[in-house]
């Protein structure tokens, strides 16, 4: 983590480990990268199947990666795309500060607070025993919770515009994380979350 002038607060209790920087990237750079996404990218709605009938994903989503990494859960499939120029930097940023290497991102579009995610932890088998995940926000400021797998500790944070959440092992061996609804909140977000599939 190289850049000492950033706010970077790390924490690691009971299992859940992260660093939180709130302000990884400026005002500016953050609102410049929002449209790029908003307005470069091809959004997908996917479904999801529950109990025999097609649901869409409360959110749109992309992915991209490096060549041949697809990447599957919950039924849905993303097949490698190359990375955009302006992604590609993001990407570049985030390995350089955090000091590790990702081959892959998953993105989320948050058209407003009615858009959530629930409870899930990313912890499918192509992504190893030792699981990191970065998340890069752009737009909207979102509550973000983490759950025990264990007992009822909550841990909540606010992800605001540009900053960077990295999420270390073993955090999503024991613990859920979701983005709850927020009605009140009538701006899009998008997250970027990169990761390491084997």
């Amino acid at each position: 983590m190289k850049n000492s002038s950033l706010n970077n607060i790390i924490y690691n209790y009971r299992g859940l480990k992260f660093s939180y920087v709130e302000n990884f990237y400026s005002h500016d750079e953050s609102n410049n990268y929002l449209d790029l996404l908003l307005n470069e990218v091809d959004w997908k709605q996917e479904q999801i199947n529950i109990y025999g009938k097609s649901i869409n994903l409360p959110r749109l989503t992309a992915y991209f990666s490096d060549p041949d990494v697809n990447y599957s859960y919950s039924g849905i499939r993303h097949q490698s795309l190359e990375y955009p120029t302006f992604i590609n930097s993001i990407k570049l940023k985030t390995e350089s500060y955090f000091d590790v290497k990702f081959n892959s991102v998953l993105l989320n579009r948050y058209k407003n607070g009615t858009n959530w995610h629930g409870y899930h932890s990313d912890n499918e088998k192509k992504l190893g025993d030792m699981i990191n995940i970065c998340s890069i926000s752009f737009g909207a400021s979102r509550d973000f919770i983490f759950k025990s797998k264990q007992d009822k500790l909550k841990k909540n944070i606010t992800l605001q515009n540009g900053s960077a959440l990295y999420m270390m092992h073993p955090t999503q061996d024991n613990y859920n994380h979701s983005l709850p609804k927020r009605t009140k909140v009538l701006e899009e977000r998008v997250n970027l979350t990169f990761r390491y599939i084997i």
